[in-house]
């Protein structure tokens, strides 16, 4: 099962994404348990929700670039 949905939202099995994004199956492991993604756990494996972890990867340095700005002032 590669998609499954709940509540009317779409998900995608985290193996899947890791390949589409670059990323591993264990840093997409991690962003579940640590609730920085939106996922449900479904039998042994991750599912998520891909607009999640795309506005993640768009967003996970934004703090630490608007901090260098900041500073440069």
């Amino acid at each position: 099962m590669k998609t499954i949905e709940i509540e009317g939202i779409i998900y995608k099995k985290a193996t899947d994404l890791a390949k589409e994004l670059g990323y591993t199956t264990d840093y997409i492991g991690q962003l579940c348990r640590a609730g920085k993604v939106e996922a449900e756990f479904v039998g042994r494996s991750w599912y998520v929700n891909p607009d999640s972890i795309i506005e993640h990867k768009t967003n996970r340095y934004r703090s630490n670039k608007e901090k260098t700005k900041q500073a440069v002032k």
